[in-house]
């Protein structure tokens, strides 16, 4: 990893939270040619709020040539891994002007 830190210090500062909103910018197609631009995958994100046992997971940053319909599908990829996961864990994606209640 590049200019971060590691998994286990990303996992350790996210470890229960009520709230871990990410970065979630790029499908794993796109990062084949976006890798180190300093963006996330969607999965890698999703992934880390699973493992950190987060409640809610928002998914933001979206990437500009992405239509609501393109963020519509990258929350229902994101719903299908959480239900195969067998977690509870709320995702949705942030949008502007958006308020969030803890």
């Amino acid at each position: 990893m590049r200019g971060g830190l590691n998994y286990q210090a990303y996992l350790d500062f996210s470890c229960g939270a009520d709230l871990l909103i990410h970065d979630a910018e790029f499908t794993a197609e796109e990062y084949k040619h976006t890798r180190g631009w300093g963006h996330s995958l969607y999965t890698d994100a999703l992934h880390l709020a699973l493992d950190a046992g987060v409640k809610k997971f928002g998914l933001f940053h979206h990437n500009q040539e992405r239509f609501d319909n393109g963020i519509d599908t990258i929350v229902v990829d994101c719903r299908k891994i959480i239900s195969q996961s067998k977690k509870d864990l709320e995702c949705f994606a942030v949008s502007q002007s958006m308020e969030l209640t803890l």
